[in-house]
């Protein structure tokens, strides 16, 4: 009798254990169900996300090769225009002389001619700030010095790395680029082989706006030690961009003696720790500060 007890017993309990053992097997498979749509879920998002992430890097690459190929057409131009206005600046200067051998010194005609040739020259003079323009009026020009003897012989090399058919760019090998590398662009970029007459080239044609009327600021910007001074002054036997510029200043004015005549200053001034310097007089005679003004602008003043 206690058996059969037992054995109806044990076998209620298993019918319990049945009944939850099905209701979690039913319980698992819901959530399976559901997890497996939720995955189904975010997968077409990822792949949705991954396809706008194509579009938006074949958008890129497509502008920048159009970008690239504007670049290329406007150097074309730039070069074109250049060697319009060089052209004219090698007969210009021998021209008063030409017209006084081939009129005989003829005032009224040489007048003449000379407005003529003045409204020529203020032409000129528009194309070739229009090129300067079209340029872009803010340039910028990147010079990476090279390694100097200490550097090397603690074994310090360089990161960065120039694209061998374009002057214009510089790359920096990085992990968090994508691609693997930062690319950088400038108007110009100098090697560290480059020399001073390369720089020196390229800023004369700066002078020539300098004297068709123009403002123009020339200036070196970086980090001590990375060659600013050596750039702008340079030493005395391979003198930088200063000299070299005033050097097209008065080459300049040579060539328009005729028809102009100029009066050229000179102010050097050192700002160093907010103090203002003048290099050509005596700093314990003159002293300059800087005032702040209500149109936001700042002069320096004798005080």
């Amino acid at each position: 009798m206690k058996v059969e007890e037992r054995l109806g017993q044990t076998e209620k309990e298993y019918a319990v254990i049945e009944l939850q053992l099905k209701k979690l097997t039913s319980d698992y498979e819901i959530e399976k169900s559901m997890w497996e749509q939720e995955k189904a879920s975010l997968q077409g998002k990822v792949d949705v996300a991954n396809r706008k992430d194509e579009k938006i890097i074949a958008c890129c690459k497509s502008m920048f090769r159009k970008f690239q190929a504007v670049r290329k057409h406007l150097g074309v131009i730039r070069t074109l225009k250049i060697d319009e206005v060089d052209q004219m600046n090698t007969w210009v200067p021998n021209f008063q002389e030409m017209l006084d051998k081939a009129l005989g010194f003829n005032a009224k005609l040489v007048s003449d001619t000379m407005e003529k040739y003045k409204k020529e020259l203020s032409l000129r003079r528009k194309y070739f700030n229009l090129v300067q323009e079209l340029r872009g009026n803010i340039r910028v020009f990147c010079r990476v010095r090279p390694l100097l003897e200490w550097e090397k012989q603690k074994g310090m090399g360089t990161c960065i790395r120039f694209p061998p058919t374009e002057d214009f760019m510089l790359e920096v090998p990085s992990k968090d680029a994508i691609g693997g590398k930062f690319i950088f662009e400038y108007d110009r970029v100098y090697k560290p082989d480059a020399q001073q007459r390369d720089i020196t080239e390229d800023t004369s044609e700066y002078v020539q706006s300098v004297m068709d009327g123009y403002n123009v600021s020339i200036f070196a910007y970086g980090q001590t030690g990375s060659g600013k001074t050596w750039t702008m002054d340079g030493p005395k036997e391979d003198p930088g961009v200063n000299l070299h510029a005033l050097q097209e200043l008065f080459k300049v004015v040579s060539e328009r003696v005729p028809m102009f005549e100029y009066t050229i200053t000179m102010s050097v001034y050192e700002i160093y720790n907010n103090a203002i310097n003048c290099l050509l007089s005596d700093p314990k005679k003159k002293k300059y500060r800087l005032r702040g003004r209500s149109s936001e602008t700042a002069k320096a003043h004798r005080g």
